[in-house]
């Protein structure tokens, strides 16, 4: 048994259209115009180990709920503190707490403000004692 097995994940946005043809449909037909529904999905690094637990691929641990946002408006630019900025922060928010609750940890953080990058232990494997906890 490896004890020093670690599993990794990193929070990204996706577009729910893109998940499957009926989302597309559902999207498509069920928003406004000039609106699409993005979502955060704790996705797993390559090199990581263990099986999934969530929704959409086998690398997708957890996702949020879904957000709308503008069609146009590049990712890159998307602030929690703009138009659907409260709706966006909460869904973020909630799956930070889920994430923490299941046993992950802060390690470090992407280019974006939500692409935070989470650890835990791999099943069977020695807990981290080296990753603490922070909010």
């Amino acid at each position: 048994m490896d004890t020093t097995a670690t599993e990794r994940v990193e929070i990204v946005l996706e577009d729910v259209a893109t998940t499957s043809p009926w989302r597309r449909i559902a999207t498509t037909l069920g928003g406004t115009q000039g609106t699409q529904f993005l979502r955060f999905v704790a996705r797993r690094q390559d090199g990581s180990v263990g099986g999934a637990i969530g929704a959409g691929t086998d690398r997708d641990v957890r996702v949020s709920g879904s957000f709308p946002v503008m069609a146009l408006q590049r990712r890159d630019e998307l602030d929690a503190d703009e138009a659907w900025g409260g709706e966006v922060r909460d869904r973020f928010d909630e799956l930070h707490a889920q994430l923490l609750q299941d046993g992950w940890r802060p390690e470090g953080r992407g280019d974006q403000w939500w692409s935070l990058v989470l650890r835990r232990p791999a099943p069977g494997a020695a807990p981290d004692e080296g990753v603490v906890a922070t909010d």
